[in-house]
């Protein structure tokens, strides 16, 4: 369909930068950029406010998200200690859980960063580490990941330009995590888990050098 494919351009020109964040989305100019009428542009951008990367305010438009450091910080918080606990509660259950999702998420990093497909890897580091929540058969984890995942999205969205020099040093940095978890080494997988959500964070709250 029309509105798809407008909200997967849209989408792709948010998550690579394209559409800056705080930048004002006018229905009309989209519309005439993107050779369409406005109606597919006006879903579009619903769709996207439902995704957590674009800000509809009332009288006075739509906007491309910002990252809300404090809502970030919490999340990032959060994040750091449920993933320490999955990544360990994962490990220790029997039979052993079933990993062929997180692999093919990670493989599809790999795939995303050859390709500098930004909104690819986005996608497959969210399932990524949505299958752990999945996996670790806690009848609450599953249910808590949507509630950060649109925080995450936007958030992503920018620290993956800030924070690394290549996709590929993003989809790099996954590796060690599947490893612990094949490996069912709960103390390790549980402190990389930890410490790959607390690097991101700690870089972009750190002081900035010239």
């Amino acid at each position: 369909r029309l509105s798809d494919q407008v909200y997967s351009d849209l989408r792709s020109r948010i998550l690579d930068g394209r559409l800056a964040p705080g930048e004002r989305l006018v229905e009309l100019d989209l519309a005439r950029m993107l050779e369409v009428s406005q109606a597919p542009v006006r879903d579009a951008l619903i769709r996207l406010a439902h995704d957590g990367l674009v800000v509809k305010a009332p009288r006075r438009g739509s906007y491309v998200a910002t990252v809300d450091r404090d809502e970030a910080r919490s999340v990032y918080e959060l994040r750091a200690v449920l993933e320490e606990f999955a990544a360990r509660h994962a490990c220790e259950l029997s039979p052993a859980p079933d990993l062929q999702g997180m692999r093919q998420h990670l493989e599809g990093m790999h795939v995303a960063a050859s390709a500098n497909d930004v909104e690819s890897l986005v996608e497959h580091d969210m399932a990524f580490h949505r299958e752990l929540y999945s996996l670790t058969r806690h009848p609450l984890l599953p249910r808590i990941w949507p509630m950060l995942e649109n925080t995450m999205r936007a958030f992503t969205a920018v620290s993956n330009r800030v924070l690394f020099r290549s996709l590929e040093v993003i989809a790099a940095t996954h590796d060690p995590l599947l490893a612990a978890l094949e490996e069912q080494d709960g103390a390790t997988a549980a402190t990389l888990f930890r410490e790959h959500v607390q690097y991101v964070w700690t870089e972009m709250e750190g002081p900035r050098g010239p």
